[in-house]
Parts: C-alpha cells; structure tokens; sequence
C-alpha cells in the first residue's frame, strides 16, 4: 500500500507542456505530489509522442508526480488507475466542490457512460473526451518516478481544432450542454486519483478491463509498423491487451486500436 498524497499545485497560464514542467521539477528532487497544470499548453504531449491539442482555458491539463514503491513492470498499474480515478467521477453525485459557482452544477448521470478506449484513452459516445500519459524515469531495474499526465477535454468545442481532431474528440460540455467549472472537476478527479493510489497494492486489470469497450469483438491494432488483427479477448495483469489472432494469441503491451 502506498502513503496518500499530499498535493502541492503549480498553476501556469501558459506552458509548452504540463509534463515537461512536471519533470524538471521531478528532476530537482520535488516530493511526491507535485502537480503543474495549465491553463494552455504549446505543446501539448500525447502518447508515441502526438500532440496534444490545448486551446486556452477551455481543458483540464494536469500532470502530477509520483514515486511509487513499484517495479518497472509495475509502473503499467498507473495508466489503468488513472483511467479509473477518471470513470470513478460518474459514481458520484456531482462534480463540483463546494465554493461558489455561477456555472452549472455537472450531473453525470446527465452523460453517456464512458468506456476505456485500450491503452489510455476515456470515451464518450465513442469519441474521446479524456487522454492518459504516464512517463517514467528508470536507473537500470529502479523505478526513480513516475510522471502522470492527464488531459480532459471540458469546455472545448473544437470550432478552432484540426479536423482529425474535431472527428474524434468531444468534452464534457458537447455532451452537457452547458460550461462546466474546470477546477471543480480537477479537484473531484485529484481526490479520486489520490484515494485509489492510498489503496494500490495490487494490479487494477480486472477492474479495469471491465470497462474497456472492446473485449469481445474484432480490432485491428497498430504496433509500430504492424497491424495485429483478431478479437480482443482481455487484458492481463500488466494492461496487455490479449488479442486471438488466427496465429494464436497475442499480448499487446502497447499499441493503438484503428
């Protein structure tokens, strides 16, 4: 069991990336809980090194350190924790803390239910509202830190967004209706992340693979240069994605689902 978190927040109106901030100051030995957020980033980081598309004031874009008592393998249990972290918004009543707001309170029963697009990836109405990256730094089998990035697309409305992004992303507010308050659901999502990290000991896969929209029907999954088709039938301990092809079963540690 890991030690609950104790957050210290760095807010910046504008960085190149939440998650080259986090690093520099994970880098000058900065504690456990350190978190940079935004309120636009330049550069914005996705997975396999895509950008991140951040307009000004309009998302969630958070990146938080951790050490974590955990092997190298183990570092995978983040991605997954932070994808349920993320889901656990929709069991509670609202997303909002108790300061005053002029905004709309956000009932997530109001909203579809999201599903996890494999790896880290969260869906709404199949289209993506919230984007996971986890980056670690490694001295031979040691796991130093671990940096967390999250992206969650609140009040965006893509009229200024590059069109393969407007055809597959959504936020919060196109499925609302209405502006949310960004803090208030950082906040919501900081406690939940912190409560599921208070309580890893073991690996979150069989929770987490319940929520993955795919297991049990056909994909097609680039990795790398490769195109591995079959049905996804699980995900093991380590996030893997189990996929039967008509070679036999494979284990997919990392890749994107076309």
């Amino acid at each position: 069991m890991t030690m609950p978190i104790c957050f210290t927040r760095h807010h910046h109106p504008t960085l190149t990336s939440t998650q080259e901030a986090c690093r520099i100051l994970a880098e000058q030995d900065a504690p456990e809980g350190t978190l940079v957020t935004a309120d636009e980033q330049t550069a914005g980081r996705g997975r396999a090194g895509h950008s991140w598309f951040s307009p000004r004031g309009q998302a969630v874009y958070a990146s938080l350190l951790l050490r974590p008592a955990l092997s190298l393998r183990q570092s995978s249990w983040l991605t997954m924790l932070a994808a349920l972290a993320i889901l656990d918004c929709w069991k509670v009543g609202r997303l909002e803390d108790d300061k005053p707001s002029n905004l709309p309170t956000f009932q997530p029963s109001n909203l579809p239910t999201p599903r996890i697009k494999w790896l880290n990836d969260i869906n709404l109405n199949g289209k993506k509202v919230c984007g996971i990256l986890v980056e670690t730094s490694i001295t031979e089998d040691r796991l130093d830190y671990a940096i967390l990035g999250i992206g969650l697309n609140v009040n965006n409305d893509f009229a200024d967004a590059p069109p393969d992004v407007r055809a597959r992303a959504t936020s919060l507010k196109q499925e609302f209706g209405a502006e949310l308050d960004r803090d208030a659901i950082l906040q919501t999502l900081l406690q939940n992340l912190g409560a599921r990290y208070a309580q890893l000991q073991h690996s979150p896969a069989t929770e987490y693979a319940q929520h993955v929209e795919t297991l049990g029907q056909p994909v097609r999954v680039q990795v790398g240069d490769e195109i591995v088709e079959g049905v996804a039938t699980g995900v093991d301990e380590w996030g893997a994605l189990q996929v039967q092809t008509s070679a036999g079963l494979r284990s997919l540690s990392f890749g994107h689902i076309l």
